[in-house]
């Protein structure tokens, strides 16, 4: 058993079109522990995220486009379709726009964003593809390429643009439980589910956070010097640890030991939001002023 402090560490979101697909890789692997690279990314992210409808690390990938149409908007299908692409993006409730002209947005979004306004255009140019074999139309009026080609062609970074910022927290499960309800901030946590701490990659022993309140360290204090409530506490971890192991031992998938685990066991926690979310949630924190 290993009881450790809480860690926070802010990591630069990227700014290239690379290092968006770096963003959602980092956030994907911290779900099963890992910090592997994939090869190619875009290959990665379609195949294990898209495709399979894991979304949620999408939110993790900042892109800062320049969406301008300044000759309009011609009969031509592609251009119709991307008009329709960003309008869905631009109308979207996490996507921060600024004006940088009569016809020109500086954007920023998150990758989810654009990969769901993306499925409803798709949904769009299916329907028409099935009115069109039922004789309905003749002609469809869509053309849909990945959007990941339409932000890779409109890709600008600029100090004019809005800002997202990600904190990674090593804190207890039930500290990012509370994190997580700030509906606003996006928000990835190492799975439980999948993360098997009888095995040798977590050192084959279950981690837990010191309590603020604990009066001693657990490295260096003799068992018999801790307080009565630091006694009680390390004998319930101690046992879930037990626990936890046996079962895995005994043949229990991760899954189903997880069970036995108490709140307090150490947790990755990544986290990205707006500079004016991260104010909110660092003021309601700093000010206990949230009921969890």
């Amino acid at each position: 058993m290993k009881v450790v402090e809480p860690k926070v560490e802010y990591i630069d979101i990227s700014t290239t079109y690379e290092g968006m697909l770096r963003d959602i890789e980092r956030a994907a692997e911290i779900c099963v522990a890992s910090t592997k690279r994939h090869e190619p990314v875009e290959d990665y992210i379609n195949n294990s995220l898209i495709n399979r409808h894991h979304y949620r690390p999408l939110e993790f990938g900042t892109a800062y486009v320049e969406v301008d149409f300044p000759n309009g908007v011609s009969l031509n299908k592609e251009d119709y379709t991307e008009l329709m692409f960003w309008e869905q993006v631009e109308q979207n409730h996490w996507t921060r726009i600024k004006r940088s002209g009569r016809y020109s947005d500086y954007v920023t979004t998150n990758c989810r964003v654009l990969q769901e306004a993306w499925d409803y255009i798709n949904s769009l140019y299916l329907k028409e593809l099935e009115d069109v074999e039922k004789g309905i139309l003749q002609i469809t009026t869509l053309s849909l390429k990945p959007w990941m080609e339409y932000v890779k062609n409109r890709w600008k970074f600029t100090n004019e643009h809005h800002k997202r910022h990600t904190f990674k927290w090593e804190v207890s499960r039930a500290t990012a439980d509370s994190f997580r309800t700030h509906i606003m901030i996006s928000s990835l946590m190492q799975s439980t589910r999948y993360c098997n701490f009888a095995s040798n990659k977590f050192g084959n022993e279950v981690s837990f956070i010191k309590p603020s309140w604990f009066e001693h360290d657990y490295d260096s204090t003799p068992y018999s010097a801790f307080t009565p409530h630091e006694h009680l506490i390390l004998r319930s971890w101690k046992q879930s640890e037990d626990h936890y192991l046996s079962g895995i031992k005994l043949g229990m998938q991760a899954q189903h030991a997880r069970a036995m685990l108490p709140l307090e066991i150490r947790t990755e926690f990544i986290q990205c939001a707006y500079e004016w979310d991260w104010e909110n949630f660092f003021d309601q924190r700093a000010h206990n002023s949230t009921m969890v």
